[in-house]
C-alpha cells in the first residue's frame, strides 16, 4: 500500500471515527440517560428527545459506515454495504422527519 494511501486514511480516521463516536454517544445519551432534563425546553417532550437521540445515534452510524468502513474494507460486498449504509440513513430521516412533525404539533 503506497505511502500517501495510508497517510490519508490515517487522516480520515483520525477525524472521522471521533466524529462517528460523538454522534453516537450524544444519541444514546438524549435517548437514555435523561438528556430531556438536562436541556429542557423542545427535549421536555419525552418523544422528541426520543426522536433526535434516535437521529443523532443513526448519524454517527452513517458517518462510520461511510468514511471509515468503506475506506478499511473496500472489498467488502456492495449488497451488504449498500443495506447497511441505506438502513442507517432511512433511519436517521425517518427520526428527522419525526421530529419536524412533532415540533410542529
Amino acid at each position: 500500500m503506497p505511502t500517501r494511501r495510508i497517510m490519508s486514511l490515517g487522516v480520515v480516521l483520525l477525524v472521522t471515527v471521533p466524529w462517528a463516536l460523538a454522534m453516537s454517544v450524544l444519541g444514546l445519551w438524549v435517548m437514555f440517560a435523561g438528556g430531556e432534563d438536562a436541556m429542557g425546553g423542545v427535549f421536555a417532550d419525552r418523544r422528541v428527545a426520543i426522536g433526535v437521540g434516535a437521529s443523532a445515534l443513526a448519524c454517527g452510524q452513517l458517518v462510520f459506515m461511510v468514511c471509515v468502513c468503506d475506506r478499511v474494507f473496500p472489498r467488502a460486498s456492495r449488497r451488504v454495504v449498500m443495506v447497511g449504509e441505506a438502513s442507517a440513513g432511512c433511519v436517521f430521516l425517518a427520526a428527522l422527519l419525526g421530529v419536524g412533525v412533532l415540533a410542529l404539533v
